[in-house]
């Protein structure tokens, strides 16, 4: 569901339990992007418990293809600024064979910073080379050795989203949505998100809507319905969804 309709589910249901407490648009993006974070890491966890890339981690799994990546001459790349968590990472080997190239994926290894900074600097067997390269990432970059690798997939778990709720008042005091990129014009008497109030004034909703899997918006709104003393099951927050969606069809 977008973000109007999780609002207005959430204030369906708390009027529905008759807790005397709900949700203004100020707390709603007060408090979503907490519930969200709680649910990115409930998510993250099952993942680095099981290794498996579910439908719930799936919108956060970011591929960066060849030749996305671009290696300086010491074998350093920006990271991304919405890095989270590294998943794997491989490049293309090339080979000679009968005088011409072939080429495969090899994997790179991913290590701590401490183990990466002896291996590059420790002559022996555990030396990085090309046919068995290594990389770590430190605070804003990714380091590889070899240096000179090409053709290199970066796969990570990107960081939660910050979502926001964006809307205007209307002449009749109601809080109308206003889905991403959406423009509205001001009417007399009616109100932006942000106070302002000048008719004609061109609005451009400031919405970032949820990236999660559509599975876990429930039980998001389920996160932020305990926080005004609503506390329900999966069944009753089906029930809740499906009584709403029956009001919207007639």
């Amino acid at each position: 569901m977008n973000l109007g309709k999780l609002y207005d589910y959430i204030q369906f249901v708390s009027t529905k339990e008759n807790s005397g407490k709900t949700y203004d648009p100020e707390k709603f993006n007060l408090v979503l992007p907490v519930a969200v974070q709680e649910m990115y890491d409930e998510i993250l966890a099952n993942y680095e418990r099981d290794l498996k890339i579910t439908e719930e981690i799936k919108p956060y799994v970011t591929v960066i293809p060849d030749p996305g990546l671009q290696l300086d001459s010491d074998g350093i790349a920006t990271l991304p600024t919405d890095y989270y968590r590294f998943v794997g990472c491989r490049f293309k080997y090339a080979r000679t064979v009968n005088t011409a190239p072939v080429y495969s994926w090899r994997p790179i290894s991913f290590i701590s910073t401490s183990q990466y900074d002896i291996r590059i600097t420790k002559q022996g067997a555990t030396m990085p080379t090309m046919k068995y390269p290594i990389c770590t990432v430190r605070q804003n970059s990714i380091e590889f050795y070899p240096a000179n690798m090409r053709g290199i997939k970066f796969t990570y778990i990107k960081k939660a989203e910050t979502p926001l709720y964006d809307y205007y008042i209307n002449s009749s005091g109601l809080e109308i949505f206003l889905s991403t990129g959406e423009k509205h014009k001001l009417l007399a008497g009616e109100v932006g998100s942000q106070g302002q109030t000048v008719v004609g004034t061109i609005l451009t909703s400031l919405t970032v809507e949820l990236s999660m899997y559509e599975g876990t918006h429930l039980r998001i709104a389920n996160k932020m319905l305990s926080r005004v003393g609503v506390n329900l099951s999966n069944a009753q927050l089906f029930q809740y969804a499906e009584i709403m969606q029956q009001k919207e069809s007639k």
